[in-house]
């Protein structure tokens, strides 16, 4: 943003405030947080109700958001939880019965002590859980958790057979 032009000192003062007044807003605007990693879904043991999500937390976070959906079509999809807690790791979603198959995403919210949550991060790509299937799921299309996911270790042989992770 360019300069005010000022043909005066009593212009400058005036000036350059709104001048700082615009900039202000263009620097507290934090950026977008990155989709949470190892986004898991567990169906709870065998005959019990819910499905637990979990994930690690986002640095410079400020919240998270999770939608569901019955059949993985998110376009309708409304949000079932807002998590103001930057150290929320977890949700229950209480309202599965046993053996009902969900569809969970979940992103990262950003913002300012003013104006928290006003910069949403990207969705993570869906998973599904049944409620009461004994069974988790991993996030295995968006590359961010379980076996495959970019931010597992890759570990290299060392000396004595011991590994050490790998720094990329």
């Amino acid at each position: 943003m360019p300069l005010p032009t000022i043909t005066s000192m009593e212009m400058a003062i005036p000036a350059l405030k709104i001048w700082q007044q615009s900039l202000n807003s263009a620097l507290n605007t934090p950026t977008p947080p990155r989709t949470p990693f190892n986004f898991t879904a567990a169906g709870g043991a065998a005959g019990a109700t819910g499905i637990t999500l979990n994930w690690e937390i986002v640095k410079d976070a400020d919240g998270y958001e999770i939608q569901c959906s019955p059949t993985g079509d998110f376009s309708a999809a409304a949000i079932i939880a807002t998590l103001t807690s930057i150290a929320a790791t977890s949700y229950f979603d209480s309202t599965i019965v046993t053996t009902i198959k969900r569809y969970y995403r979940i992103r990262a919210t950003a913002g300012s002590t003013n104006q928290p949550h006003v910069v949403k991060g990207i969705w993570s790509s869906p998973i599904a859980a049944t409620s009461g299937s004994a069974t988790t799921t991993y996030d295995q299309t968006s590359g961010t958790s379980g076996n495959t996911g970019y931010n597992r270790p890759i570990y290299s042989g060392g000396v004595g057979g011991a590994r050490r992770p790998n720094i990329l």
